[in-house]
């Protein structure tokens, strides 16, 4: 996070916004949660569990969508056939067809 949602100070690294006094922790928690999701999935790819790869990769775009984790659930789509999913991820009209 870079600012925060509500004012749009810049973030601080603390729970607390500093202008608005907005409680940021349960952002925080979800952000972390994303990129822990995408640490399981490189292990599930390393290991060659795509479909695992796949479904935690798809749980970490549901929760933070940035450029790393658009191209690593294309990347774990296109290793389990869905082909569809990652033409949309490639050409960036994936959360109109996100299931």
């Amino acid at each position: 996070m870079k600012n925060c949602p509500v004012c749009n100070a810049e973030y601080k690294q603390k729970i607390i916004c500093h202008r608005c006094k907005t409680d940021l922790g349960l952002l925080l928690s979800i952000e972390a949660e994303a990129k822990r999701y995408v640490m399981e999935s490189a292990e599930h790819d390393m290991r060659g569990d795509y479909q695992l790869m796949y479904h935690t990769m798809k749980r970490s775009w549901s929760l933070k969508k940035t450029e790393e984790s658009r191209k690593a659930l294309a990347r774990s789509a296109l290793l389990n056939g869905d082909f569809a999913f990652a033409w949309d991820l490639f050409h960036d009209r994936a959360e109109q067809n996100a299931s």
